[in-house]
């Protein structure tokens, strides 16, 4: 056409330079809010990945088996007891593998221990002092036919340290940021023995912390173990003593009001 158009064949030396170049496409730089909207999308994708790693994990947890809370319990009661007592509880356990509780009878009267107990007042029981304490818990549990030495090991594990529990509890079954467990046989007003007690005797055991509170504590309690032996009590593993050591020919007094 070129040729037609000029009557020439010759190409029109130049003409190149009138037709403009094709530079290549500059990519585009990316704005500001497109990096933010990248960093969404990425941060958005890291949370997801992450809720799937830990419904894995607690996935896998769930297969584990469970702790046994009574176990834990244990040995949280464990923890709490002094050097003193965990001294006799071991002197307690040699006694009885020497004569075993089983042959302790109500007509032949245990030999009487030497009470070892403080004399210093105990934490929560006012002036009163686990020695005076351990006199009543031998001296209730003669009278009843149970091995006085059993009766006072289980109140070592139990509540001779403090009249109420110091194992650190919330919500239902505490009181203060503790367990709702008082007295010397730790009686539990969160659906135990407690709650059974202040009902039969019409006692608050918040306020039952005198002598006479105390002693009162102590005889419904032992009642409740020639029932039901000392199940109730967790502290009576770490005590180890049975749940019928020493109540083989036990009977209740219920000289308590």
């Amino acid at each position: 056409m070129l040729e037609k158009a000029t009557g020439m064949s010759e190409p029109v030396v130049g003409l190149e330079s009138f037709i403009p170049s094709r530079q290549p496409a500059q990519p585009e730089q990316p704005t500001t809010e497109d990096l933010l909207t990248k960093g969404a999308q990425w941060l958005s994708e890291i949370k997801k990945a992450s809720v799937e790693l830990r419904q894995m994990y607690e996935k896998e947890q769930t297969k584990k088996p469970k702790e046994n809370q009574t176990d834990r319990l244990v040995q949280n009661v464990s923890g709490m007891i002094s050097d003193e007592a965990a001294q006799r509880r071991e002197a307690f356990i040699t006694r009885r593998a020497e004569t075993s509780p089983s042959t302790y009878a109500p007509d032949r009267p245990a030999p009487r221990r030497t009470i070892t107990g403080s004399d210093a007042p105990t934490p929560g029981y006012g002036e009163i002092s686990q020695k005076q304490m351990e006199s009543i818990v031998r001296s209730e549990a003669e009278a009843r036919g149970i091995d006085p030495d059993v009766a006072v090991a289980i109140f070592y594990s139990e509540g001779a340290g403090a009249y109420q529990s110091q194992i650190a509890r919330s919500g239902a079954g505490a009181h203060g940021g503790k367990e709702a467990s008082f007295g010397p046989f730790q009686l539990y007003t969160g659906g135990g023995l407690g709650n059974k007690y202040e009902q039969a005797t019409g006692r608050s055991l918040l306020e039952d912390n005198t002598i006479d509170g105390v002693t009162n504590q102590i005889r419904f309690a032992l009642d409740a173990a020639v029932d039901s032996g000392w199940s109730p009590w967790y502290g009576r593993k770490t005590a180890g003593v049975g749940v019928r050591d020493g109540l083989g020919n036990a009977k209740k007094i219920g000289n308590w009001s």
